[in-house]
């Protein structure tokens, strides 16, 4: 019978400053960030024992840095602390220092209990199982990868009968969708140049967003987003399991980052937000608009009781109305030759938030120039 494979990834436990504030009750270097995501890694490993996993892997970036405190990695060790399963995990490129031995973020954790890292390219033998472990390391993948499979290969038995093998990588996967802003990555490898015969099964870390680049060949994506540059409320959270049915995939809840531009995105992305969100769920909203919109957005964010909110001048509304006031105050003065005709119609045309009084800015400015011609 074959053992239950878990697989996640790209954790980046670390204490975040957007967002970040200190935590309560809980080990006092780490803020509330920090614990939503180790919080997130513990309900992971107990949906991994729950489901009967006896080897469980972690593909890369457990830290967002090469030096977290101890505090830090001793919260992890008590997230990933099982009686049921070992725990297997492969250094990332946000872990690594070097790719010297004991260079990187995970060199206390070896041996801990359950917890067993690899630094460089190895093999673990499980029942029904072989899985061949491949760390980051520097320089292009697409140059080193294919010899390092080969001297994983080259250097194990052959399969038995009823045995296959697993692949498991700190490397973004290529596909047919993958933007092209990413497909010259160094850290990446094309799906499609994969020895598929000698593998068929591939999970990877690295990039964050989940994806089933082919069949069995799947980016685990981030456990935790980092940020907005991972932005929506799917895709991420990945628990990964093998068995010899085959992949299944749940997705855990967790800290999401929405994004949304102007009134109406706003409006939407609160009402997808409380639609979703259980009691326990943390969601981040940033918002970009007109600056004369940010006391609306306020009060839309008042209004759904949500306090986790950026609100941000968007730079073409900004631009824009910079653009028409400059019209505005050209007109003016054309007819009139007035400077202050000419600072009235700017400020009457300019961008300001709606509890600002226009008079008020017209006097003031007025003011100063009169001082400044004095």
């Amino acid at each position: 019978m074959k053992a239950t494979l878990g697989f996640i990834a790209d954790l980046h436990v670390g204490n975040h400053k957007r967002f970040g504030a200190p935590s309560m009750g809980r080990v006092a270097p780490l803020n509330t960030r920090a614990v939503a995501i180790v919080e997130v890694l513990a309900e992971a490993r107990r949906q991994a024992e729950h489901a009967g996993v006896e080897h469980f892997f972690v593909l890369g970036d457990v830290f967002d840095t090469s030096d977290p405190t101890p505090q830090m990695v001793a919260e992890v060790q008590h997230a990933l602390n099982s009686s049921v399963m070992m725990v297997h995990l492969i250094v990332g490129n946000h872990d690594q220092v070097s790719d010297q031995r004991g260079d990187h973020a995970l060199i206390s954790m070896d041996g801990w209990r359950n917890l067993r890292v690899y630094e460089k390219p190895d093999v673990l033998y499980v029942d029904g199982w072989q899985v061949h472990l491949v760390p980051y390391r520097p320089g292009r993948a697409d140059e080193y990868l294919a010899d390092t499979l080969t001297e994983l290969v080259d250097g194990t038995d052959a399969p038995k009968d009823g045995v296959e093998r697993v692949l498991c990588l700190h490397l973004g996967l290529r596909g047919a969708d993958t933007p092209k802003w990413l497909a010259n990555s160094h850290d990446s490898i094309d799906a499609k140049a994969l020895p598929r015969h000698l593998y068929p099964y591939v999970f990877a870390g690295n990039w964050h967003s989940r994806a089933a680049v082919l069949k069995n060949v799947i980016q685990v994506g981030a456990l935790v987003p980092t940020g907005f540059d991972n932005p929506g409320l799917t895709g991420y959270g990945s628990l990964i399991l093998l068995d010899e049915k085959g992949v299944s995939a749940a997705e855990l809840d967790g800290p999401r980052f929405v994004r949304a531009t102007g009134l109406a995105e706003a409006r939407a992305a609160l009402d997808a937000i409380t639609n979703r969100q259980p009691s326990a769920w943390k969601a981040y909203l940033s918002v970009r608009c007109a600056p004369d919109e940010k006391a609306d957005v306020r009060d839309l964010c008042d209004l759904y009781d949500f306090t986790d909110v950026e609100i941000l001048s968007d730079k073409a509304a900004v631009e824009e109305a910079a653009r028409a006031a400059a019209t505005a105050a050209g007109t003016a003065y054309a007819t009139s030759e007035s400077i202050q005709a000419t600072v009235t119609a700017y400020i009457e045309a300019m961008a300001l938030p709606q509890d600002v009084s226009r008079a008020q800015v017209v006097e003031m400015a007025l003011g100063y120039l009169a001082g400044a011609a004095s």
